[in-house]
């Protein structure tokens, strides 16, 4: 068994609503934090834990909703029950706003980034407050992996595809999170 110290648990925290975009007419409640209490603490207890090193503002809504929600978070973080606190998704005129009242605090902001989307806003607003970007979807959900030109690129330097684009994300100071299922793939990303 792992030590609860030797371990690093994230989790996300999201609005009320449960995505059925099929055939669900959006209200304004649906963006509410009104349960993160009780999944906050459903986390903890499924987990076993006390704590979670790290918790992420999944997904912005408005700004009021954000900062509340953010704030309430912030207690659980003076408690000892986060032992850091991030965001996820937020473009730019939204992480300006919930980083004017919260500017101590926000550290890192997850975005999806490969090499076919950037934005250099974002970006250049990330590096002069000093946030660190953490890239998910490095791959572009395994369609970057299989474009021809990349190929070619990449067996021309005696490097794999994915190697070669996660090299692109960390030459730009990203940290990269790439995701496999395939125990292969994972070794060598």
């Amino acid at each position: 068994y792992w030590k609860r110290d030797e371990l690093w648990i994230s989790s996300k925290i999201r609005f009320d609503y449960v995505p059925d975009y099929s055939f669900h007419v959006f209200k304004d409640e649906d963006f509410l934090y009104s349960q993160l209490e009780d999944r906050f603490l459903k986390t903890l207890n499924d987990l076993r834990t006390d704590y979670l090193d790290l918790v992420y503002l999944h997904w912005p809504t408005w700004y009021e909703n954000d900062a509340k929600a953010f704030e309430k978070l912030l207690q659980y973080k003076r408690e000892g029950r986060i032992l850091h606190l991030w965001v996820s998704n937020f473009p730019k005129g939204m992480l300006e706003k919930i980083y004017s009242l919260f500017w101590n605090e926000i550290e890192y902001l997850q975005i999806e980034r490969h090499a076919c989307l950037e934005d250099q806003l974002l970006e250049g607003f990330c590096k002069e407050k000093n946030i660190n970007i953490v890239a998910y979807s490095p791959f572009w959900h395994g369609h970057l992996l299989k474009d021809g030109r990349l190929k070619v690129l990449a067996s021309e330097n005696w490097i794999s595809v994915s190697q070669m684009l996660l090299a692109y994300l960390l030459n730009k100071g990203f940290f990269v999170i790439p995701k496999s299922s395939n125990f292969q793939r994972l070794q060598e990303n």
